[in-house]
């Protein structure tokens, strides 16, 4: 699955939902300081993307970079209370 997300990043680089399933599919993979930049350039296009931020912070932990998964779980946890979905 991996190689078939890549193939489609190089395709169409700007994809959000491309860049969130090459994201899953290298947190699957264990690729933990790959998953971390591939997260980050989808919340530039869905900042509001709640999943995605706690994905990051996991990967960011699991990469051992500890201040940067806490910084990413306190932007996910200041958005629950301005999240469309959960006001």
């Amino acid at each position: 699955a991996l190689r078939h997300w890549r193939l489609a990043e190089a395709l169409a680089p700007e994809d959000p939902d491309i860049l969130v399933g090459l994201a899953l599919a290298l947190h699957a993979a264990g690729e933990w300081e790959a998953c971390a930049p591939a997260l980050r350039r989808a919340l530039e296009r869905r900042p509001l993307d709640l999943g995605c931020r706690a994905s990051l912070g996991e990967a960011l932990w699991r990469s051992n970079r500890l201040a940067d998964s806490v910084e990413a779980y306190e932007e996910a946890m200041a958005l629950l209370g301005r999240h469309p979905l959960l006001v």
